[in-house]
């Protein structure tokens, strides 16, 4: 959550931009290459899409062209906790996709899931998880969510499309989340910004910390830290409460699951769901399973 101000999604959408991080372009190939099958066989008249983290839908542009040219008609639900990006992002689209029926939903994933199943109860419906957003999640953390969809807003017909980044290189991934650019940097250091915005004073004094990036590669995993740079006491005035920290000590603000193919079995099963369908980038760097 403190990542995401809007100068914090500012940032994280000129890093989906940049080569070193692999995960959009690749996600955007899967999507260019397959939505028309998508489409075809999963999407029919009347149905309803439901994104979650709708973001800018630079990515979902290619399912929205392919429901378009297969003449489709369905009402589409953008979910995302930005108000003034989810606004910016659908104000455009109803003159270029006329067959669609566009509605912003601003809350978090429960509401507009409780939301969604309260309004659209007979509806079948598609939803869309994308940009790897489940490796924000553990393992447990990811099936139980899954899990929570099917249970409170899917019924039998229902399909659920979601983006999973897989087990990649070291370098590969390591560059990911510490780019050349240092946009990673500055993204994770927006974050100490707006917990001083946040709480009205400073917090966590930036100049303090410096960001770190680790590929846990044994579990699968990027972890990304805040590292004080030097010994320091952290003080919530108005809870009274300091936390003293040395320097070097590390404070985590961001898991990035990767899955291999068995990860991803289990993780289907433990949700209670069932793949159909599996779509790959072009280097089997990412993958959107159905």
């Amino acid at each position: 959550m403190i990542l995401y101000d809007d100068k914090g999604l500012e940032i994280f959408d000129k890093i989906t931009y940049d080569k070193d991080y692999y995960l959009t372009n690749a996600e955007i190939e899967v999507l260019q290459n397959n939505s028309d099958e998508l489409v075809e066989k999963y999407v029919k008249d009347g149905d309803v899409l439901v994104e979650l983290g709708a973001g800018a839908m630079r990515k979902t542009k290619y399912i929205l062209d392919a429901i378009t040219k297969a003449g489709r008609k369905i009402t589409y639900y953008a979910v995302d906790l930005a108000e003034a990006s989810l606004r910016q992002s659908l104000e455009p689209l109803a003159a270029t996709y006329p067959s669609i029926k566009f509605v912003g939903l601003w809350g978090t994933y429960h509401d507009s899931l409780s939301w969604i199943q309260k309004n659209q109860h007979n509806a079948r419906k598609l939803f869309l998880w994308l940009g790897s957003s489940i490796g924000n999640l553990t393992r447990k953390e990811g099936a139980d969510f899954l899990l929570n969809v099917r249970n409170t807003a899917m019924r039998d017909g229902d399909l659920f499309l979601c983006g999973i980044d897989k087990r990649n290189s070291f370098e590969t991934v390591s560059l990911a989340y510490n780019d050349r650019s240092g946009l990673t940097r500055d993204f994770a250091m927006n974050g100490l910004v707006n917990i001083n915005n946040i709480f009205k004073y400073t917090v966590f004094d930036p100049s303090n910390f410096m960001y770190v990036s680790i590929y846990n590669e044994a579990d699968g995993r990027h972890e990304a830290y805040y590292e004080s740079t030097k010994d320091q006491t952290v003080e919530f005035k108005e809870e009274k409460v300091s936390v003293h920290l040395k320097k070097g000590e590390l404070i985590n603000f961001e898991y990035s699951y990767k899955y291999s193919s068995d990860e991803v079995d289990k993780l289907v099963e433990s949700s209670h769901l069932k793949i159909i369908a599996k779509w790959s980038s072009n280097k089997e760097l990412y993958d959107c399973h159905l």
